[in-house]
């Protein structure tokens, strides 16, 4: 079976960041109001508060660095040059 997904993610990626942001927004609201709220509100409000912070490392940092990959290529690495470095 094949899921009509894709083209969720295909321009605008906030994957990595929620994978960065998740945990330190859980902490933050666990240790100021997670106690007090239910915990499908608990979740909720750290999906809530995570979002903007994955979405603007997205806008800021992951894709002009996308584009600055996609100009600078890396240099090749051959079996001499490991050689001459002493690492072959």
């Amino acid at each position: 079976v094949a899921l009509p997904l894709h083209r969720v993610g295909a321009e605008n990626d906030i994957s990595y960041g929620m994978y960065v942001y998740a945990f330190p927004v859980q902490q933050l609201l666990a240790i100021t109001i997670g106690r007090d709220l239910p915990l499908w509100l608990y979740v909720l409000t750290s999906i809530a508060a995570t979002v903007p912070l994955a979405w603007a490392s997205w806008l800021l940092v992951e894709r002009p660095a996308m584009k600055l990959r996609a100009r600078v290529k890396p240099p090749r690495t051959t079996v001499r040059t490991l050689e001459a470095a002493g690492q072959g």
